[in-house]
């Protein structure tokens, strides 16, 4: 799973460097035909263009140059929302994790029984998790971190220990500690605007996790 998880993560970094360079290159190879001709208007190239037609090539590959790296900026804007989510998490730091949702930010995960749609009501429910197991932390680097547009989604490994009481959000239900440990991976997709975070759908092995604990039948 680990290699299968990590590839998309690797070739986006790949395609964004090889993308990046090419645009570049051409550029390079458009101005340096400019620079020959220099201003003489007119000048017709081996392959039919004309200065004109060359400089209306750079303003073109210019335009893309600038429109691929604020798409990069915003995507590596919107990971970054992620990851301060998930270490002010483990530090325990409610206000640097509520500062990156919204406060309606939607909310699906396999730990809470209806979805949410606050972010305080999202507060309860992960603290609600870390108070059962005080030692979780999600492992940083992700095992795969990777992003598209306003979306972004994160692969990790995480764990801890059952030391206190389980009260499982929404309910009245409360298990009792064994003292037992669990470490899986969890998926989390989540949807930026602006600063915030106003989506995620969070997604792990809860059959997994509760034979771990020793909970399942």
């Amino acid at each position: 799973m680990p290699n299968s998880v990590n590839t998309p993560c690797l070739h986006r970094r790949a395609h964004s460097q090889r993308k990046d360079t090419n645009i570049k290159q051409k550029l390079l190879g458009t101005l340096i035909a400019v620079a020959i001709a220099g201003t003489v208007s007119g000048s017709v190239f081996a392959g039919g263009e004309t200065v004109e037609d060359l400089k209306a090539q750079i303003a073109t590959l210019t335009a893309e140059l600038e429109a691929y790296r604020a798409e990069e900026a915003l995507i590596e804007h919107n990971l970054s929302l992620m990851t301060m989510a998930d270490v002010s998490m483990n530090a325990r730091d409610w206000k640097g994790f509520n500062s990156v949702h919204s406060h309606d930010v939607w909310v699906k995960s396999s730990d809470a029984p209806v979805t949410t749609t606050d972010r305080d009501t999202h507060l309860a429910v992960v603290q609600s998790f870390v108070n059962a197991f005080p030692d979780h932390k999600i492992e940083q680097p992700y095992v795969a971190f990777i992003g598209q547009g306003d979306k972004v989604c994160a692969v990790h490994q995480n764990g801890g220990t059952f030391t206190q009481p389980w009260h499982l959000p929404g309910t009245d239900i409360v298990i009792p500690p064994n003292g037992k440990n669990y470490t899986m991976k969890m998926v989390t997709i989540a949807m930026a605007k602006g600063d915030k975070l106003i989506e995620e759908q969070i997604f792990y092995d809860m059959a997994d996790m509760a034979q771990q604990l020793g909970l399942s039948q």
